[in-house]
């Protein structure tokens, strides 16, 4: 037996709402990562392996 498959364009709109949501939040992310990496750059009077290093560890 055959049997219609119903969609609800609701649901539909609400995931594309939530995707949407998440991909602003990790652009977001994705600046602040980058400005830090810069700020860091900027500011640290020596910038070698294990100064890296151990910012790295902190996240």
């Amino acid at each position: 037996m055959l049997s219609a498959v119903r969609i609800n364009p609701n649901a539909v709109a609400e995931t594309t709402s939530s995707t949407r949501g998440l991909r602003n939040l990790y652009c977001v992310r994705f600046g602040f990562a980058i400005v830090w990496a810069g700020l860091l750059a900027l500011t640290a009077s020596t910038l070698t392996p294990a100064t890296i290093a151990c910012t790295t560890r902190l996240f």
